[in-house]
């Protein structure tokens, strides 16, 4: 590569490095969230509760986009 595109890269580093952690930090979070809200739906659907199953499973999909945030990016071309 040229000595532009090395500079270039040397600056883009830590950024790409950033990007990664919150990709991190956020898929983390999502399996955490999918965790919580499973339960909730099992104990919704045993007591026959329609009212709060639906929200348990918003939050088991929310999770599991977050869980997957690197390639719902990826898909969306960020």
């Amino acid at each position: 590569p040229t000595t532009k595109q090395t500079n270039i890269d040397t600056v883009l580093a830590p950024i790409k490095n950033l990007i990664s952690l919150f990709e991190a930090i956020i898929g983390a979070s999502g399996i955490f969230i999918v965790l919580y809200n499973i339960p909730s739906l099992a104990t919704a659907i045993q007591n026959g509760d329609h009212a709060a199953a639906w929200p348990a499973v918003k939050g088991i999909i929310g999770g599991v986009l977050m869980a997957s945030v690197s390639t719902v990016l990826l898909i969306l071309g960020i």
